[in-house]
């Protein structure tokens, strides 16, 4: 199989690489509990199958003395990227598996592990989120989910490697027709975050929102004309106000990610890579305001937001900064982590992984599934969101075990705000 030994590294693979060291250990997982029990010599195939048919998920980073470039793997044949632990509780091992780190320059970009129960398995699939963010996850485990389901019906299935498809967010401008009279942006000043301690050890805490709740929740959105992302929005806004005690009529910046497929065809990205945008309401406290008035205040901010390409000023900025070049990205992100470690100010981070499909390996199909976000390095703070079959997944990566009741203090409060 004739795959190139060098691949480019886009804008959104440096930022992300660079903030591995500064704002968040980069690392998303899925989660996947099946049905039955897959072979797991054929998932370990299949595995490494898609390591060929998306070649970069092959390779390592290779600094290059400022000129960064993925460079593909010489050993991934001996290297371990699929392992099964049998286990009649998988709960601790999967939040161990999950928070063990994945460097890019040395270990694999991608690793999987199986936790095995006695009638079913649950499968953990992590990705390095220097070289795919989470809409770029979800394309892989359908990848490979499809590889596992061919090997199963003939052993012998082999891949080919996609050379064509794009990784940059070019793929994503061909489709603005207004791109020229975007202008680049960044965010603007940081003003808050949760009040974390300094701590170190890496930390999750995860809540599932039952289906009947989501159902009151989305009908709760419709009769607002609100989105769910709105809800979630507004819901983080006032917890937030609540837990720092924040003075009202001063507006606080909340980044919001966007996912940039949307203006893809299918919403599809043309091969497996970070792809994604931001926004940042800024958004101010008023006393006595209930949740419905909020939320008003939030969907029409949110509207105006992106009344124009959202996500497209956030990507032009990022790459007008990584054609300066690397080091100046790099000098750039680490001199802003340390003004905001001095500070202890942050963007508050809502990330809405959006609806995960059933994944089917080979007959055996989803029963639950999420994805776990990063660990944030003090001050940072990001709340992660996804939905499979009607259940909503909140997830808090964070440092310490001295932020535990914070962090849960956090979730309490925002479960209460939310509506339903």
């Amino acid at each position: 199989m004739n795959i190139p030994k060098i691949f480019n590294f886009t804008a959104q693979d440096a930022f992300n690489y660079v903030s591995s060291k500064v704002f968040a250990d980069q690392q998303l997982c899925m989660v996947l509990k099946l049905s039955g029990k897959v072979d797991e010599t054929s998932f370990a195939k299949a595995l490494r199958l898609t390591l060929d048919q998306e070649p970069v998920l092959g390779s390592r980073f290779v600094e290059n003395c400022g000129n960064p470039y993925w460079g593909r793997r010489d050993d991934l044949e001996k290297i371990m990227i699929c392992s099964v632990i049998e286990t009649p509780s998988p709960e601790q091992g999967i939040m161990t598996f999950v928070n063990e780190a994945l460097h890019a320059d040395t270990d694999p970009l991608v690793v999987s592990r199986i936790f095995r129960e006695k009638e079913a398995d649950t499968v953990c699939i992590k990705v390095n989120h220097s070289a795919c963010d989470a809409g770029g996850l979800k394309e892989y485990v359908s990848i490979l989910s499809d590889v596992y389901s061919r090997l199963c019906e003939d052993p012998r299935y082999s891949v080919s490697p996609n050379l064509c498809g794009r990784r940059d967010q070019s793929q994503v401008f061909k489709h603005i027709k207004e791109l020229s009279s975007i202008e680049p942006k960044g965010g603007p000043g940081p003003t808050w975050t949760l009040p974390q301690k300094d701590g170190a050890s890496p930390m999750r805490s995860i809540r599932h929102i039952p289906k009947e709740r989501f159902i009151a929740i989305k009908k709760y959105a419709h009769d607002k004309k609100a989105t769910i992302n709105d809800l979630l929005l507004t819901a983080l806004y006032r917890t937030l106000f609540e837990i720092n005690n924040t003075e009202y009529k001063v507006p606080m910046t909340i980044q919001v990610s966007i996912d940039l497929r949307r203006y893809c065809l299918d919403n599809e990205a043309e091969a497996i890579c970070n792809l994604s945008g931001a926004l940042y309401p800024g958004v101010e406290r008023i006393q006595g305001e209930v949740f419905e008035k909020t939320l008003e205040r939030i969907v029409f901010f949110m509207r105006k937001l992106k009344d124009n390409y959202p996500g497209i000023e956030s990507a032009k900025g990022l790459e007008y900064m990584y054609e300066q070049g690397y080091p100046v990205m790099e000098k750039w992100i680490t001199e802003s982590g340390a003004l905001m470690r001095k500070h202890n100010l942050t963007y508050p981070l809502l990330s809405n992984f959006g609806i995960l499909k059933e994944y089917n390996f080979g007959g055996l199909l989803t029963v639950k599934g999420y994805i776990t976000s990063p660990i944030m390095y003090p001050p940072g703070f990001m709340l992660g969101v996804c939905t499979y079959n009607e259940e909503i997944t909140l997830s808090i990566g964070y440092c310490g075990q001295e932020n535990y009741r914070l962090v849960e203090s956090f979730l309490d409060v925002y479960l209460e705000e939310l509506p339903g």
